[in-house]
């Protein structure tokens, strides 16, 4: 089974002007550095833009989770150059309307999670930036990028407290061995993995980064790295019988 948003795309682009914008490779420039504005121009369709890239996010784009939380954080705080460098994001969708999410049987592992956390890149707060991936069955089913609420002094803490919300595989050793040994730096309640790894409902299994397919959720990355870990996320282009089939619904309609 194959799910497409590939209409909705066509119909964000022709609401916004882009139907017609030059195709892009990647959603935005690495290491993407915008400032708040002193003031909002509350009649810019910033907010809308953003309604619409969530929407399409949510739905089967995850690839798109990081500059989604990214520009998230400017809806009170936008202007012109905001919004320029949104509506830039949308070259990106207008090249791959035709990725889609393919689900089939599989045998492997029932449920299984990546998650990943930057290094305190934002130069504003400082708070990481994490997220998690999850899969059923060899099938993508949830996945989030979101900033945390409080400061953590490493990407191990960051992760740990990460993994109560993803249940989590591919993380790094030093998380794990939280499992395993108290630490004083992290709150109570973020042992919550610690004691379902002990009871053995949860396994907590390294993966490199260069296997850590959540990477993609969490920065701006070049095209030949951003390809490669979309790739990892198990998205697909259309099938040409279902692009026909597609064709053949607009004929009739």
């Amino acid at each position: 089974m194959q799910i497409s948003q590939r209409k909705f795309i066509e119909k964000v682009l022709s609401k916004f002007n882009m139907a017609d914008c030059k195709y892009s490779a990647i959603p935005t420039q690495p290491k993407l550095h915008i400032e708040p504005s002193a003031s909002c121009k509350k009649v810019l369709p910033y907010k809308e833009l953003i309604g619409c890239l969530m929407y399409l996010m949510m739905g089967i784009r995850a690839d798109l989770s990081f500059l989604v939380s990214y520009f998230s954080k400017f809806q009170n705080c936008y202007d012109t150059i905001h919004l320029k460098n949104l509506k830039h994001v949308l070259r990106y969708p207008n090249k791959t309307k035709d990725i889609c999410l393919q689900y089939g049987r599989s045998n492997g592992a029932v449920v299984y999670a990546f998650v990943d956390a930057d290094s305190a890149n934002d130069p504003h707060d400082r708070k990481n930036v994490n997220n998690f991936f999850t899969r059923v069955f060899g099938n993508n089913v949830i996945w989030k990028s979101k900033k945390q609420p409080c400061v953590s002094l490493s990407s191990t803490e960051a992760e740990y407290i990460m993994s109560v919300r993803g249940l989590v595989f591919g993380i790094n050793h030093r998380c794990i061995r939280c499992t395993t040994k108290p630490s004083k730096h992290v709150s109570v309640k973020h042992h919550f993995v610690k004691d379902i790894v002990q009871d053995k409902v949860l396994k907590l299994v390294y993966v490199d980064s260069h296997n850590q397919v959540a990477y993609v959720l969490i920065k701006a990355l070049p095209y030949s790295k951003f390809q490669y870990y979309v790739t990892g996320l198990g998205m697909s282009e259309l099938g040409e019988v279902f692009k026909r089939a597609i064709l053949m619904c607009k004929v009739a309609l």
